[in-house]
């Protein structure tokens, strides 16, 4: 999705209530129908400010997990690097060097 349309998502869901109350306190007559409207107005702000905190929240959480996912790539390839050089450095280390004892045997007697 465009991120005019998000633009035009958000601009919809939070300026709606506010217009829908500001035509209802213009109204004239202040019948018991314009009360009902006026609460239902009032309760439909509060739903719609909840689903932008819900919405603002499921963002913050998406960009959340996005991080969480490179900062685990990036630590998983230095892990592997970091045990790659590590292991090559232990096979190193534990290669045998069998000196030439010129007819010597392992123990420097002859066989």
């Amino acid at each position: 999705m465009e991120t005019s349309n998000w633009i035009w998502i958000c601009i919809w869901i939070v300026f709606t209530p506010f217009f829908i109350g500001h035509c209802l306190s213009k109204e004239k007559n202040g019948g018991s129908a314009s009360k009902k409207l006026r609460k239902t107005a009032q309760h439909l702000f509060w739903l719609q400010t909840m689903r932008v905190i819900g919405i603002i929240i499921r963002i913050i959480l998406s960009i959340n997990k996005i991080l969480s996912i490179c900062l685990e790539i990036i630590m998983s390839s230095f892990f592997l690097q970091f045990t790659q050089a590590t292991l090559v450095r232990r096979a190193a280390s534990h290669v045998w060097i069998i000196p030439k004892t010129h007819g010597l045997g392992f123990n420097g007697y002859m066989d």
